[in-house]
């Protein structure tokens, strides 16, 4: 009922305030960052990569901070600027729930100033970031979530084209989670403009990773550049849930949508209908997140790359429907825009949660966060337990 409620607010924002656009909704901005707020920082045992963090959490002061640099931080899977980074919480406490008080409170802060700073837009992004990306972000993918903060912060290096500073940014993610090292190559799509040409790329690329699947897969070693990224990518490659998607043309097809098709066909109806400086600055990065959105069909492991694109495609959206509002005359087409958009990118997210999980009948994967239990009143839900210990 909550995570349903916090849904119904956010639609309220953006046919207040995001469609009429006299008035910013600035209380129930705060209110809504508040609530999201709170909602994680005070779960427990919501998030199957949180239950392992919380099992992780206590060993990592099995040492000090001198041991781990006298022994390079051999004694942890984790990335070194993770470790210290909660090394340097458990100075005030080692108590995981925190942690995770002060972890959902940086990651949430990171990305409202983000908001405020780039888009007037603003339920419009918040509706978009809670359907997407919020339950991962800070329910399950908590180092990656840290490292994609990281790159929101070098964003508007990325934009004045200070690369240095872009770079700090970059290095910084990647001793926070290896897959950061995806942002190495952003730089070079700057230039890149959707248009005609890039879209028969993208229908080319497609057809080529559908027919040569294994090939791809042997030629991934490429990118094992060092022994943990070697470690990351076989296990995300062998695993159930990230590893080759097995299934026919319409199968790839179908997961083609959600991840590339819909994305393109709403950036192609929104450039037409405006431009604007930010956006033609961020076409590049749309484009490489459509172009890992087409290799994930394929190859689910290639999500933990999209990841570090996403807000770049909500803030492309927002910026791009808060264009469109101000230039429609029509009260009707705004509305008729606004329901279509609005239905087309919550549809499958919603079907996934309500997708049956294969190992157990009683679960989907809304499982994974519901029902919800706070720290004030904890229990554990079996079929969530469950499938954290078969580790799905």
């Amino acid at each position: 009922m909550m995570y349903l409620i916090i849904l119904l607010l956010l639609l309220y924002g953006i046919f207040k305030y995001d469609i009429n656009g006299y008035r910013t909704g600035q209380k129930l901005f705060y209110f809504v960052f508040l609530v999201l707020v709170l909602m994680s920082a005070f779960r427990y045992r919501i998030g199957i990569d949180t239950m392992r963090y919380m099992d992780y959490h206590k060993d990592i002061y099995n040492y000090s901070f001198s041991q781990y640099i006298v022994h390079g931080f051999e004694q942890t899977r984790y990335q070194p600027l993770w470790i210290v980074y909660e090394l340097l919480i458990g100075t005030i406490s080692e108590n995981f729930f925190f942690f995770q008080f002060v972890h959902s409170l940086i990651i949430n802060c990171v990305i409202f100033i983000f908001i405020k700073k780039y888009t007037r837009r603003r339920f419009v992004f918040l509706y978009l970031y809670y359907i997407l990306f919020y339950f991962d972000l800070n329910f399950e993918i908590l180092r990656e979530g840290l490292a994609v903060c990281c790159f929101l912060l070098g964003f508007k290096y990325y934009l004045n084209h200070n690369w240095t500073k872009y770079y700090i940014c970059a290095v910084t993610a990647f001793f926070i989670h290896i897959s950061a090292v995806i942002m190495i190559i952003f730089p070079l799509f700057y230039v890149v403009k959707i248009n005609k040409y890039t879209v028969a790329l993208l229908v080319v690329s497609f057809c080529f990773l559908f027919f040569n699947i294994d090939l791809i897969k042997q030629y991934m070693v490429l990118f094992y550049i060092t022994d943990s990224l070697e470690s990351a990518g076989e296990h995300y490659i062998n695993s159930e849930l990230y590893g080759s998607y097995e299934g026919n043309l319409f199968a790839y097809l179908y997961k083609l949508l959600p991840a590339a098709v819909i994305p393109l066909c709403w950036i192609i109806f929104f450039k037409n209908k405006t431009q604007g400086l930010l956006q033609s600055k961020m076409q590049g990065l749309v484009f490489l997140y459509i172009i890992l959105g087409t290799i994930t069909a394929v190859i689910p492991f290639f999500s933990r790359f999209s990841n570090y694109l996403v807000f770049i495609l909500i803030l492309f959206y927002s910026l791009s429907f808060w264009l469109y509002m101000q230039e429609e005359k029509s009260q009707v087409k705004k509305i008729f825009v606004t329901c279509t958009f609005l239905i087309t990118v919550t549809f499958f997210p919603v079907y996934k949660f309500l997708t049956p999980i294969p190992i157990l009948e009683s679960a989907t994967w809304s499982s994974r966060y519901y029902p919800y239990y706070s720290i004030f009143f904890p229990e554990k839900d079996k079929d969530r337990e469950y499938l954290y210990y078969m580790n799905y």
